[in-house]
């Protein structure tokens, strides 16, 4: 089974306000950047525009123009919840919605199959995303989120509604960029539930850097928590 957006094979139909472009497909007018960082490139703290892009990134087409850099948001909220705002800001989900939220459209993820029962969903992600500080962002941390974070029975910090438990969710990385979930329990809304602020988590652990606070990845992780401040190691992943 495929998802209703999707073809049969990788990738999400074209949305309105999002499609799926080759990165070849825009090699002649080149990529931009925000100008803040054109000094980090131009002293070789960080790599051209080009080099940060996936092979197929996803090109937002703005409803009248491309905007301007800077300026100030401002936020309003009823409570000081600074780790939702960052969720909803500072993450990538698998997948998304449109402006309309009435279609799942492309995000991380170009695609996704299912089978009938909706207990085991093989996702596609795109190839040659990288983590903030250049390493590869692979299907290899979204197994090691699902299997060694929320799969840990001690683990102490948020979990998704969608996974209540531990033994709610096995993942497999098929290759670096295809993923396989499988499910305890079926849940038609799966993919849904991962282009919602629930499912930003999924895409936000590093393997690399978060298996060293974990004592399955780290022997000495409670030394250094102790060290750092922290009642425990699980409070250094909360």
């Amino acid at each position: 089974m495929t998802g209703k957006h999707f073809n049969s094979k990788r990738n999400l139909l074209a949305a309105s306000i999002a499609a799926l472009m080759s990165a070849s497909a825009f090699a002649g007018a080149g990529f931009e950047q925000a100008p803040t960082l054109d000094a980090l490139v131009a002293d070789g703290k960080l790599p051209p525009v080009h080099e940060r892009l996936p092979q197929d990134p996803l090109i937002v087409t703005p409803f009248e123009s491309v905007g301007q850099y800077g300026g100030t948001l401002n936020l309003v909220g009823l409570w000081g919840d600074n780790g939702h705002r960052m969720r909803i800001l500072g993450n990538n989900n698998l997948f998304s919605f449109n402006h309309t939220y009435t279609d799942v459209v492309p995000s991380l993820a170009t695609g996704y199959k299912a089978n009938k029962e909706a207990t085991e969903y093989t996702i596609f992600l795109r190839e040659g995303m990288k983590w903030s500080d250049g390493s590869a962002f692979s299907a290899h941390d979204i197994v090691y989120y699902v299997n060694d974070v929320l799969g840990d029975p001690n683990h102490a910090g948020n979990r998704p509604l969608f996974f209540k438990d531990h033994e709610a969710a096995k993942a497999e990385a098929l290759n670096d960029n295809t993923v396989k979930i499988t499910l305890k329990e079926p849940n038609g809304l799966f993919i849904r539930q991962l282009a919602g602020v629930d499912g930003s988590n999924i895409a936000a652990f590093s393997k690399a850097y978060c298996s060293q606070y974990q004592p399955q990845f780290n022997a000495e992780v409670e030394k250094e928590a102790t060290a750092e401040g922290f009642s425990s190691c699980a409070n250094t992943m909360k």
